[in-house]
């Protein structure tokens, strides 16, 4: 199944980002670049959240994104959707109110995206596992 770029910018608007346009900046890893060890066996998030405390994914997501720059001071970050990962990063910011990760995912995936700093210097992924969701955050930031 390959993704449309439409159905990934509207699930993005849909979780509460305002979507841009598709880019392709030289200085930043591709998707898949980051997408890849992430998803590995082996691979060690920084948080790992109980199913049973989902309600917590998108506070810790934004605080660990925030913390390690993912997100820019106006708002800005590049995004990647599960199942999308062979299409280019997404721009988008966040509005006037935080969005809400946990919609953030194509039709038949789990909420799973990888954001990138506009600057590729840092990122802050979300997947989700059998009875858990993971957040990867890099560089590390304090997961509190």
């Amino acid at each position: 199944m390959t993704a449309e770029p439409r159905q990934v910018e509207q699930r993005a608007a849909a979780a509460g980002f305002v979507a841009g346009e598709f880019v392709r900046p030289e200085d930043v890893p591709t998707p898949m670049a980051v997408w890849k060890p992430i998803i590995r066996i082996g691979a060690e998030p920084s948080v790992r959240i109980p199913d049973s405390a989902d309600d917590r994914i998108g506070t810790t997501w934004l605080r660990l994104a925030r913390g390690n720059g993912t997100i820019g001071a106006d708002g800005a970050l590049l995004l990647s959707v599960g199942g999308a990962g062979e299409l280019p990063w997404l721009w988008v910011t966040i509005g006037a109110e935080d969005p809400d990760v946990g919609r953030l995912s194509l039709d038949g995936f789990e909420p799973e995206f990888v954001a990138i700093a506009v600057d590729g210097r840092a990122h802050c992924a979300v997947t989700s596992e059998e009875y858990e969701t993971w957040i990867f955050a890099s560089p590390a930031v304090d997961a509190g």
